[in-house]
């Protein structure tokens, strides 16, 4: 089982089954072809799908940790696709292969906490499913809050109801476009939340906004969240050198145009497709922030397709918080930007880019 920074593993699979879960929402079942074991997972952990369209999508386990025999993913088609949940929902047929990567785990689930509440928000439920599944597994004490638009909306409704405890009251569905519903009032349930509780919240960005704020002076590490999208648009302030280390190439960075759009411009542009989550823990007031690049508009840079070409190297500051984005990015030296080869990759810069401020130090 790997973390967010471990080595990339692909291995070849077969789409054994897909199911329909809730409106738009579909499993897809993905076994070896061979039906030999797929490595093993932990709650939390995500699968990257490299697509026959070229981009590469990254997505939650919803099955029990210990299952080796199939992977499932729950996928949202998104109106919005470019490409990624469309492809998915469109194009692929049961007995496809398709290439996957091994499990990797930047959401980790907290498996000794005394208690744990987990809030989920539409599509956001897929890493929180297989969590209570493993919770309930080893008779930990848990709760889950899960919001959607309609009954017809809450994807795993009835595997998420059989793990409710007898009499109800630990599993609470939350519909909000229904006659006479209404959002969750998180602050007051949080607040009255023993300070020892992990929390866990993964949904869309309002919902992830008003879960943050209502966590505010909770101890260090025991809130925990993982957005899909980035949080602001892309930095356009321009005016500098993007400097290539390996090649030695120099791109500017014109007012109005973000680093990667230079240098897409310029020529950049070998296959872009996201490379999942692999951006390290932010910590801002006790929060372990888990970053993953957005499902809508999720791109790579990569020399040729190489998984480990150059990573882009800078010093960022999250909007907002004056925390630094130091675990991927360096710094401004002498007006440039640099680019070098690290062990993380490219996409990482693409998701910074997309939620981060450059700054110039």
């Amino acid at each position: 089982m790997s973390d967010s920074t471990s080595p990339i593993q692909k291995i070849e699979a077969r789409l054994h089954a897909i199911t329909y879960e809730a409106l738009g929402i579909h499993s897809f079942e993905l076994r070896h072809p061979d039906g030999a074991a797929l490595p093993a997972f932990a709650a939390g952990s995500h699968i990257d799908l490299y697509l026959g369209n070229g981009m590469v999508r990254s997505y939650s386990l919803v099955n029990r940790q210990g299952e080796t025999h199939r992977y499932v993913v729950g996928i949202q088609r998104d109106p919005a696709s470019r490409g990624g949940s469309r492809y998915v929902h469109d194009n692929l047929k049961v007995g496809d292969k398709i290439t996957i990567s091994t499990p990797r785990n930047n959401f980790p689930l907290a498996e000794a906490a005394p208690h744990s509440a987990f809030f989920a928000g539409g599509i956001g439920v897929t890493p929180m499913f297989c969590m209570v599944q493993r919770m309930a597994e080893i008779k930990s004490s848990w709760q889950l809050y899960y919001s959607s638009r309609t009954p017809q909306h809450a994807a795993y409704r009835e595997g998420i109801e059989a793990l409710d405890k007898p009499g109800g009251g630990q599993v609470v569905f939350n519909y909000d476009q229904v006659p006479g519903g209404k959002m969750l009032d998180l602050k007051a349930i949080i607040g009255a939340m023993a300070p020892t509780t992990h929390l866990y919240c993964c949904g869309p960005l309002p919902m992830l906004s008003a879960f943050e704020e209502a966590c505010k002076g909770r101890p260090e590490g025991t809130v925990h969240v993982e957005y899909f999208s980035a949080r602001e648009e892309a930095a356009k302030g321009g005016g500098f050198n993007v400097v290539m280390a390996r090649s030695g190439k120099t791109v500017f960075v014109p007012e109005g145009k973000t680093i990667l759009d230079a240098l897409l411009d310029a020529g950049e542009d070998a296959p872009l497709f996201l490379h999942g989550r692999r951006v390290r823990q932010l910590r801002d007031q006790g929060h372990q922030r888990h970053a993953r690049p957005s499902r809508h508009d999720p791109h790579r840079i990569g020399a040729q397709g190489r998984q480990d070409d150059d990573d882009l190297l800078l010093r960022f500051q999250v909007l907002g918080t004056g925390a630094r984005f130091v675990a991927v990015l360096s710094g401004l030296e002498g007006g440039l930007i640099r680019l070098s080869r690290r062990r993380l990759s490219a996409a990482t810069f693409r998701d910074a880019c997309a939620g981060l401020q450059a700054i110039r130090a």
